[in-house]
């Protein structure tokens, strides 16, 4: 993918994008890895989230981004965004999952 964001550097950053399942929150997860973006990406639709998921794990292992092998940097997860228990598993489950320290954050909802 050919996108550029207009960021100075999102390599080693972060970010949480809601909606991921559908074309315009699964395009900015690709745009984001390609960037050396890692991504935590969420949906309420579970089957579309892990088809992204999965196209997401291959860009990843094949090198997009320069982060060739580490599949870690990429995690799916299903969540109601209108659910305020269901954003706080998120944060929990991102806060295990991704280191945060010194990182930049971004929030794409």
């Amino acid at each position: 993918m050919d996108a550029q964001l207009p960021f100075a550097s999102l390599d080693g950053a972060l970010a949480i994008v809601s909606g991921s399942a559908g074309g315009l929150g699964s395009a900015l997860c690709e745009a984001l890895v390609a960037q050396g973006c890692s991504v935590a990406h969420c949906d309420v639709h579970e089957g579309r989230l892990q088809d992204v998921h999965q196209r997401l794990l291959r860009l990843t292992s094949d090198g997009i981004g320069g982060i060739k092998d580490r599949a870690a940097s990429v995690s799916a997860h299903v969540v109601d965004v209108a659910d305020e228990a269901s954003v706080a598993r998120l944060a929990r489950e991102v806060g295990e999952t991704h280191s945060t320290k010194g990182r930049k954050l971004l929030l794409f909802n």
